[in-house]
């Protein structure tokens, strides 16, 4: 790329490495980030958004959705042993509950 009288200067955006220009190791530092987040996706392809889970503890979408709904159940079956229950100590035992869920389904899926 021609910069200002026609100098060479580099493609990248940021100046990485702080040294005042624009060149070929910014170059070079802005393309591993960009195959480091291709290669990241599962399956190395750009845009792939998969539903399951990657084998890195990660939960399915579906895994999720029945923790969030176990721990709303959850608190909600406590909420009616003890009626005068403050609604943020509903939020807390709903979180609680969806989080021993989460960690009981991610230690099942290994």
């Amino acid at each position: 790329m021609l910069g200002q009288k026609g100098k060479v200067t580099g493609m990248a955006m940021y100046d990485w490495n702080h040294d005042g220009k624009k060149d070929m190791l910014d170059d070079y530092v802005e393309y591993r980030m960009y195959q480091d987040s291709v290669h990241s996706n599962s399956g190395g392809r750009l845009g792939n958004h998969s539903s399951r889970g990657t084998g890195n503890g990660n939960l399915s979408t579906g895994a999720a959705i029945f923790c969030t709904v176990g721990g709303m159940l959850f608190s909600g079956y406590v909420s009616t042993c003890f009626p005068d229950m403050p609604a943020f100590l509903m939020v807390l035992l709903w979180f609680l509950g969806s989080g021993v869920l989460a960690a009981v389904c991610s230690s099942l899926k290994k």
